[in-house]
């Protein structure tokens, strides 16, 4: 069964920030590729922060900051953490996808599922923000300012569910080689219009929470014939009979002690859980080239990544490189997680 929507924002990101070609209702970025993609753009509201802000959907704060006389407005998971100490719990529901296509070949996301569980993203780990989770260290340290010495705390809620069989129509995917890898290749909007909808659907899952897919070694096709994503985060905007709900997901295909990809997109996630936190244009510090202008948080540290409790992560820059802050509102006036950006964004030049 199809769940109808009306507004869908998705996000990804890895090496390159990026965006599908836009559909009526589908405002997109893009994230992990194997090839380089024309830069997409979209604006902060319309239609979808509307819905957001009459219906049901996971809890979020509001803030903005103002840079060159343009103040920029943006919505993170939690409470606001200027606002005193509080612990947010969000439900995550994992569900690994067990996908066959039509040459009979099945990428199975069991095993991946079964270990992001048990990952640093779900089990309180040693941060210099605390023992905690690796999303909650984000946040944590991203606003240490206000959040040391605090119980100030977003944290998931993990439940695995079983594996979700999905048979891929020819017409929506196949089995490719890239980079000397088999893997599936699946078309972006046939997953996000009907799978991700019909899969919520059926487990009974709810706005409040978020769903996290686990495949396996699969890709999603652009809607202009690229390839490929790795990974997203997304909100679908529902009308139903009970009233208008937005749901946030992430995509991830990750196994074993790799959740580079989750950590990368659950880290988006909670900075910007609608996609439409816009912030002044910035320079990629891994590219030098200028990149977005999303509050894309892992894009700027694609490259750089750590290991904790045997799993490998990504790190993450703080709402503070963004917005030009001087010095950080981050831990020890750090710019991301591991310190590794000592000033603020590049700005783009402007036109």
């Amino acid at each position: 069964m199809r769940v109808p929507h009306d507004r869908r924002a998705v996000s990804h990101a890895l090496l390159l920030a990026v965006a599908c070609a836009l559909l009526p209702s589908c405002a997109t970025n893009t994230s992990p590729s194997d090839t380089a993609f024309v830069p997409g753009s979209h604006g902060p509201g319309g239609p979808l922060t509307a819905a957001v802000r009459r219906g049901t959907t996971v809890p979020y704060w509001s803030s903005s900051f103002t840079f060159g006389g343009t103040t920029y407005g943006y919505r993170m998971v939690g409470t606001d953490p200027a606002a005193g100490a509080a612990t947010t719990t969000v439900a995550a529901t994992i569900v690994p996808l067990a996908m066959t296509f039509s040459n009979g070949k099945t990428f199975d996301g069991t095993a991946g599922g079964q270990s992001a569980l048990l990952s640093p993203l779900f089990v309180p780990s040693r941060f210099p923000e605390g023992k905690t989770q690796f999303g909650d260290a984000v946040m944590r340290g991203e606003f240490w300012q206000y959040a040391r010495g605090e119980s100030y705390h977003v944290l998931l809620a993990p439940t695995l569910v079983a594996t979700q069989s999905i048979a891929v129509p020819a017409a929506d995917g196949s089995v490719e080689t890239i980079g000397g890898k088999r893997v599936g290749v699946v078309a972006f909007a046939w997953f996000v219009d009907t799978i991700e909808p019909q899969i919520i659907a059926q487990l009974g899952l709810s706005p409040t929470g978020l769903t996290i897919f686990v495949p396996s070694n699969v890709r999603l096709l652009e809607q202009n014939g690229g390839c490929c994503y790795h990974g997203f985060h997304a909100a679908i905007t529902q009308k139903l009979p009970t009233g208008i709900q937005t749901l946030t997901t992430v995509f991830a295909p990750d196994g074993d002690v790799s959740v580079v990809t989750l950590s990368h997109e659950i880290a988006e996630w909670l900075n910007d859980p609608f996609n439409d936190n816009v912030v002044p244009k910035w320079i990629s510090p891994v590219t030098g080239k200028c990149d977005s202008d999303k509050l894309e948080v892992a894009d700027p540290l694609v490259t750089h990544l750590f290991r904790l409790g045997g799993y490998q992560l990504q790190d993450v820059a703080f709402l503070s490189w963004f917005s030009q802050d001087a010095p950080s509102n981050g831990i020890g006036g750090a710019y991301d997680l591991r310190g590794v950006l000592t000033t603020p964004a590049t700005i783009c030049s402007m036109p």
